[in-house]
């Protein structure tokens, strides 16, 4: 699947299996947007995209609370 001139969103960035997932979708073109809790896992994640020639950008937020969500986008 090709994800040219599209962002995804992934909660849960920080895990080995959405890092995974973001990865993917970034070398298929996409632009991913990483939101989790645990700011380390999400600089690792982002690094590891960009330096893939990927385009990311991290958001440190739980999902479950919207303040936190509306705060750092």
């Amino acid at each position: 699947m090709k994800y040219e001139n599209k962002v995804v969103v992934i909660t849960g960035a920080g895990g080995v299996l959405c890092s995974a997932f973001a990865n993917h979708i970034a070398k298929n073109g996409g632009r991913v947007a990483l939101i989790d809790i645990n700011e380390q896992a999400l600089i690792e994640a982002s690094e590891n995209i960009k330096k893939d020639g990927g385009v990311a950008k991290y958001y440190v937020a739980s999902v479950l609370e919207r303040a936190a969500l509306e705060v750092a986008l």
